[in-house]
């Protein structure tokens, strides 16, 4: 396997990207260990050895490809990619139009969207039955003992004894199917009246409501969306969107315990502990 220094001495990577957009890409690199690039015809990725998961989940994004089929989801074409020991891209088909939302945690969405179309368009994910055989498989019991164990100090004493009771019930009516992962608002473009979805190196099998679940919680604020949850056609699963809400925010208050900035961090974790008691008293008062 050829091993370069500089992404410029990638065998073929110029047919799709100039010295500039190259030097651009290197620039990035120098601070950080993923970079993205919008070309007039390309979205570029580039990931490095160092950032592990993020090297991993994009080889995950290249095996999603193979198998993801246009006759049934709006997706970017996958044009090429180039992997050696450093370096992975990959070379997606540039999506005209915009992304729901600006910014992962912006809890907002265009004014224009139809939500029905959007729910329906994550629906057909479900539909896709072939996928690599070594797919990652969610299981939230196993997943939520394991972020209870990281959070346990931000939870008071009933949350404490709440999310005890629950660990080991969240899984035993879960239907798996092939799962996004990731679909909050930022990885769906509207086209038109058209929406592509994008970024799959989180694809995998999970309960077939942790889509809807995910895309509803950040396209508005988490807790009061919980209320939108039995508004939705009864196929979904009342209980279970529940179950993959409780999952969701327990992830979202481990991941923002490491970040730095101790304002950013006490909004949010604030924010996902309300969302996670929301969950759990709508999860208990139904047993």
């Amino acid at each position: 396997m050829n091993i370069s220094n500089k992404l410029s001495e990638i065998p073929g990577i110029h047919t799709y990207i100039n010295k500039l957009e190259i030097k651009a890409l290197e620039s990035k690199l120098k601070s950080k260990q993923r970079a993205f690039l919008l070309t007039e015809k390309y979205f570029i990725k580039v990931g490095t050895a160092k950032e592990k998961a993020f090297y991993i989940s994009l080889l995950n994004e290249i095996e999603m490809y193979k198998f993801l089929s246009s006759d049934i989801l709006q997706i970017p074409k996958l044009v090429d990619y180039f992997q050696n020991e450093r370096y992975i891209v990959l070379i997606l088909e540039k999506i005209t139009g915009s992304t729901l939302a600006a910014n992962r945690n912006d809890f907002t969405m265009q004014k224009d969207i139809d939500s029905k179309n959007v729910l329906k368009e994550i629906k057909n994910i479900s539909k896709l039955k072939e996928y690599p055989e070594n797919v990652s498989v969610l299981n939230r019991d196993s997943k939520a003992e394991g972020y209870f164990k990281m959070i346990y100090k931000e939870l008071d004493a009933e949350t404490r004894r709440s999310t005890e009771h629950l660990i080991g019930t969240l899984n035993q009516s879960a239907k798996l199917v092939f799962s996004h992962g990731d679909l909050i608002p930022t990885n769906i473009i509207k086209n038109r009246n058209q929406y592509y979805i994008i970024d799959w190196e989180w694809a995998g099998l999970r309960p077939d409501t942790y889509d809807t679940a995910l895309f509803l919680l950040f396209s508005g604020c988490p807790v009061q969306r919980l209320s939108q949850f039995d508004k939705l056609d009864s196929c979904w699963g009342l209980m279970e969107l529940y179950r993959d809400a409780l999952l969701i925010a327990s992830r979202e208050i481990k991941n923002w315990l490491d970040v730095k900035d101790s304002l950013m961090q006490k909004k949010y974790v604030k924010l996902w502990l309300d969302t996670l008691k929301e969950a759990e008293k709508r999860l208990l008062l139904h047993q």
